[in-house]
């Protein structure tokens, strides 16, 4: 238990595409179970973790503000989606995921 937290589930999904949420069973797992895991800590590495579809992954984040569950990361602030910066903070986060993941498709074509 680090920082007072204890880890009750671990979402997991590897080598999948973030464009879209099909496909991800761990992560329509987790949103499917956020409403129930309170109090809750959503822990990722960085936000665009959680997708690299700007409208989806800000969907899911004001859905985790309406249920009450803290979004932390590991290499640094999540934006806090309870007031308009944080808001803002997010949207232009979510639009540079989408934005790298858009580039990198076309590098690799």
């Amino acid at each position: 238990m680090e920082h007072g937290l204890e880890i009750v589930r671990e979402y997991k999904d590897r080598a999948k595409s973030g464009r879209t949420t099909k496909g991800r069973s761990d992560y329509l797992r987790m949103l499917d179970e956020m409403p129930r895991l309170k109090p809750s800590t959503l822990i990722v590495w960085h936000g665009n973790r959680l997708g690299r579809n700007a409208f989806d992954t800000l969907r899911m984040r004001m859905d985790a503000v309406e249920q009450g569950v803290e979004l932390v990361y590991t290499d640094g602030q999540a934006p806090d989606m309870r007031d308009m910066m944080g808001l803002i903070a997010a949207v232009v986060e979510d639009t540079q995921s989408e934005d790298f993941s858009d580039k990198l498709s076309a590098d690799i074509r």
